[in-house]
């Protein structure tokens, strides 16, 4: 498996970094710069394979730093993802540094683990999902509601109720997992899966927003002790 170097500015990495993505794979090495000499000075070293930055950096002016590194054969094969103010002054700026994509900020986390996928050229790898019949007690708006654990990922489950949800409903719930471990954490509705007029339970898809260091790393323990066997 071919290891992919990422070059990102410092202020960016805790939004790229913050959830498991692609850039936490075993086969990508990341990069982080303070200024824009820095930047220059690491990837004269590595040749990295895509850098990650603000139009605005510490150090070397933004446009005369790519000027160089797009004008330097062992430096130019390199794909830059630059982020800029909405002001006209950085949007004229921005078209002088000869990027492979620029994104106006503020822009959302996922949209930009999205777009640094597509500039590594990186497949999506599927969430690992194992298939469960774990009962969790939940809460919605201070109400307790009952309901099944289908499937669980480390990023959200699957669950079976007879409640009715809306989509972006915040909820709250606690489970133990089958190795007997508990977790608490909470959640969103982010889809609803349709069932046949015989079915009376209702099946939704929920996206975990604020799960704890300690619980998350015991459903990937989990997870991956089970993907094992």
């Amino acid at each position: 498996m071919d290891l992919k170097k990422v070059l990102i500015s410092d202020d960016l990495r805790p939004m790229l970094l913050q959830q498991q993505n692609v850039l936490t794979r075993s086969n990508i090495a990341v990069f982080p710069a303070a200024s824009n000499d820095e930047i220059l000075k690491i990837h004269f070293l590595e040749k990295v394979h895509l850098i990650v930055t603000r139009l605005t950096m510490p150090g070397l002016r933004t446009d005369e730093l790519f000027s160089i590194i797009r004008q330097t054969p062992d430096l130019q094969h390199v794909s830059i993802l630059m982020l800029r103010e909405d002001t006209i002054g950085q949007r004229e700026l921005s078209k002088q540094c000869k990027c492979n994509a620029i994104m106006v900020m503020p822009v959302a986390p996922d949209v930009l683990h999205l777009k640094t996928q597509e500039l590594l050229n990186v497949p999506t790898r599927q969430a690992y999902r194992i298939v469960l019949n774990v009962a969790v007690d939940g809460k919605f708006g201070n109400k307790p509601f009952m309901c099944r654990m289908e499937n669980i990922s480390a990023s959200g489950m699957l669950i079976n109720t007879e409640q009715k949800f809306s989509p972006g409903t915040a909820i709250s719930c606690s489970f133990y997992l089958p190795d007997g471990t508990r977790v608490s954490t909470h959640g969103e509705v982010v889809r609803t899966i349709a069932q046949n007029a015989l079915q009376t339970a209702n099946v939704y898809g929920i996206k975990f927003t604020d799960t704890s260091f300690e619980d998350k790393k015991s459903i990937e323990r989990f997870i991956a002790r089970s993907m094992a066997n």
